[in-house]
């Protein structure tokens, strides 16, 4: 019975099976992981397995998005075993320098220091240097 409604569940979804079929193979690989897992581990995990799967595949393609546009991906608050993760697939290579910054300090910090060095980048690319104590950009004077 438990075949015959997994059958009916995966004939009913074809077009979508399809559809993610035809994207990169990344993306279709994803979702035969993910299915894999779900027939050997606990639900909850296979699919906290498949959303971690996703969200680094996103990742390293808003990271080569931003490197092709001339921009920057910074990921803020990463964790030790995420930050390996990171390191083993190789997607901190197509990360800039500094843009993993590692959760240290009070919740914010990282956040905060990832902020000041995207300011940074920002006024390094545009040839002017942040003002003011809390490092806000001024914005250009009107011309006369």
């Amino acid at each position: 019975m438990i075949l015959l409604v997994g059958g009916e569940l995966i004939r009913g979804k074809r077009h979508d099976i399809l559809l993610v079929l035809r994207t990169p193979a990344l993306s279709c690989a994803a979702m035969v992981l993910t299915f894999l897992a779900t027939t050997q581990l606990p639900l909850q995990q296979a699919i906290v397995l498949g959303a971690v799967l996703s969200l680094l595949l996103y990742c390293a393609q808003a990271a080569r998005q931003a490197r092709f546009l001339g921009g920057r991906l910074i990921l803020a608050g990463v964790t030790p075993g995420l930050g390996r993760v990171l390191r083993m697939t190789g997607i901190d290579g197509d990360l800039s320098p500094g843009g993993v910054v590692p959760a240290e300090g009070a919740v914010f910090d990282p956040l905060d220091r990832a902020l000041e060095d995207a300011r940074a980048w920002i006024a390094d690319r545009a040839g002017t240097t942040t003002a003011g104590a809390d490092n806000r950009h001024e914005p250009p004077a009107p011309p006369p």
